[in-house]
């Protein structure tokens, strides 16, 4: 097995491992900002709740109804926003669309490599997206629930 499929396995193992076990998987009793996203193709739903202290993320979740891409991306998402500035939550969105757009892992977090095997499925890519849209509405919601 070469070094790249190992490394495909690898990224596959991990992204299953996260649909089992999400992260901040649960809809909080407190939150200042909510965004929720449809994937009107196949009825996947993913709601993030941010809690922010100002203009900081202090904590992340989601819920929904989603595949184990979806969530996958949902729990790297909320664990890589946490301690960020919402605008600077909202650039590193940006870094992600880009990412799935070019699969380049220059300059951007490591955790985001794991999601290199969806290159070879390019009509999953709203599957890895589904959760940063719902973090745009989220921040665009200026806190409105």
């Amino acid at each position: 097995m070469s070094s790249d499929n190992k490394a495909m396995e690898l990224y596959q193992k991990k992204l299953l491992d996260l649909n089992r076990n999400p992260v901040n998987y649960l809809v909080p009793d407190t939150y200042s900002h909510k965004g929720e996203a449809i994937n009107r193709n196949c009825g996947d739903t993913v709601e993030l709740y941010l809690a922010t202290d100002g203009q900081k993320i202090v904590e992340a979740y989601f819920a929904g109804e989603s595949c184990a891409v979806c969530k996958s991306s949902a729990s790297v998402m909320v664990r890589e926003i946490a301690n960020l500035t919402l605008d600077e939550a909202k650039a590193l969105r940006e870094q992600y669309v880009s990412f799935t757009e070019t699969w380049d892992l220059e300059g951007v977090p490591e955790s985001f490599e794991m999601f290199l095997v969806m290159k070879k499925f390019p009509t999953r890519k709203n599957c890895l997206l589904l959760p940063w849209d719902a973090l745009k509405k989220a921040i665009d919601s200026n806190g409105s629930k």
